[in-house]
């Protein structure tokens, strides 16, 4: 209430005061009149007084009030460490406790404790992590900073013949000093629950030959029905093909440990003499001599991530027992490839078991009437009906391979055909044993069937 709105009303408070003294005891009015007429005085200076004040800043009261729990606000800010990266942010009360809580992190990764995280001032702006090898005084005369660690994995291993050891964070924790509100501020162990979390990240993942929905579940964790969530799958559109992109999710780890240390090991080791065969493929080998296996001694540096060996880069070998040559006859010339029988459809079916008993093929679920092709040059030594294939041919191969094309609708060659690569040979069906359209398609090596995938170009 501004300084005139109270005047008026104290106008109107005193009429109707005097009205009714005319009416009631006059003494006792003018006795009520005067404390009310001093209160009133005493509530129009106060406010007289704030107002002024208020005007003479410039503010409104409402601003008044903001500024008042602003002001209140800074009070409770206190000088804090902040520790972040672009997967978190925290605030600890001091260095100290930064300190314990990333040596908390990297514990779980450093079992024998040789390492301990010290954070040192660049500046008062700039702090850097450093891992102190404790047990070794001559390593941390080559400690490098985290970022140079970086650059140096990146290079070729002769680079790395003088950092045998290390540990260090891939991602890049900063270091600042920062102030926050009291309430912010968490313990080393709190923090270190922050940083120990994963986060869930989409990602793409390309379709090779062989996958199904569920085989890319198994391989990237991420159940079907959120892949077929994630890429409008469902209904009619589920079918995939090699070369398709489809998103998926992996589990992330907020903050990932590096470990590099060098192990020495004994190895197996041989060295062999090949004799060219102009007139077998290069897939046939016969051993001549065997030779004898010897030994030596390896130096390596190898990298852990997580636990986890990401990287194994010989840096020394000694021969302890030195072997003797074997020697091996093989084959020169290319053999034949083979290629996907059917360009429609999907695998619907791997090799393997299936039903308490061996899938000799794999399955390409297709619509009938689509063309299958010679998977690769050969002759046709059947092309008939089988109660349980349906309507199938058999293929010879100059390698002694077999192929082998079943359930189809239709049969486009005869026995005895010579065939090319790609020729149309038959159409897709649903033909014998079957219980929905597709092309059953086998490969046969030395006489027994093998999973076509590992064949397939």
């Amino acid at each position: 209430m501004n300084s005139d709105k109270l005047i008026t009303w104290i106008k109107e408070k005193y009429k109707l005061l005097k009205d009714y003294g005319k009416r009631e005891s006059r003494a006792c009015m003018e006795a009520a009149g005067v404390l009310l007429f001093g209160l009133l005085i005493f509530l129009l200076i106060k406010n007289i007084n704030e107002d002024t004040t208020v005007k003479a800043m410039n503010i409104s009261p409402d601003e008044t009030i903001t500024a008042k729990l602003e002001t209140n606000k800074n009070e409770e800010l206190t000088n804090a460490i902040k520790v972040f990266s672009d997967k978190f942010e925290i605030y600890v009360k001091d260095i100290s406790e930064a300190e314990n809580s990333l040596n908390l992190l990297k514990a779980g990764w450093d079992k024998e404790g040789i390492y301990n995280i010290n954070i040192k001032a660049e500046n008062k702006e700039n702090y850097r992590i450093i891992f102190i090898n404790t047990k070794d005084e001559n390593a941390n005369k080559q400690i490098i900073a985290q970022e140079e660690y970086k650059n140096i994995l990146g290079e070729k291993f002769d680079q790395l013949r003088n950092v045998y050891t290390g540990m260090w964070f891939l991602e890049n924790i900063n270091i600042e000093e920062a102030k926050i509100e009291k309430g912010k501020i968490i313990s080393a162990e709190k923090a270190f629950e922050i940083m120990s979390g994963n986060d869930v990240e989409k990602v793409k993942y390309t379709v090779v030959e062989g996958d199904c929905l569920s085989i890319i579940s198994d391989k990237t964790g991420t159940s079907v029905a959120d892949i077929m969530k994630l890429n409008g799958l469902g209904g009619d559109n589920t079918l995939i093909k090699p070369g398709d992109l489809l998103d998926v999710t992996v589990i992330v780890p907020k903050v990932s440990v590096q470990l590099q240390c060098t192990e020495e090991y004994l190895e197996d080791y041989q060295d062999i003499s090949y004799v060219d065969n102009d007139t077998w493929y290069t897939t046939r080998e016969e051993v001549l001599e065997e030779g004898s296996v010897g030994q030596k001694k390896v130096l390596a540096a190898v990298i852990y991530t997580n636990g986890e060996e990401t990287s194994r880069i010989p840096l020394k070998s000694t021969i302890v027992n030195p072997s003797t040559l074997r020697v091996v006859e093989k084959g020169t010339i290319e053999p034949p490839t083979y290629i996907r029988p059917i360009n429609a459809g999907y695998i619907s079916s791997g090799f393997g078991a299936r039903w308490g008993r061996m899938h000799k093929g794999i399955d390409y679920a297709c619509s009938q009437g689509n063309a299958v092709m010679a998977s690769c040059d050969g002759q046709v030594v059947r092309a008939e009906y089988s109660n349980s294939y349906g309507y199938v041919v058999y293929i010879n191969h100059a390698d002694g391979n077999q192929t082998r094309y079943a359930h189809c609708s239709e049969l486009l060659v005869n026995y005895g055909d010579m065939v090319s690569q790609g020729q149309k040979i038959a159409l897709s069906g649903n033909t014998g044993d079957s219980t929905g359209p597709h092309l059953h398609f086998e490969i046969l090596v030395n006489g027994s069937q093998v999973n076509p995938l590992d064949i397939l170009k």
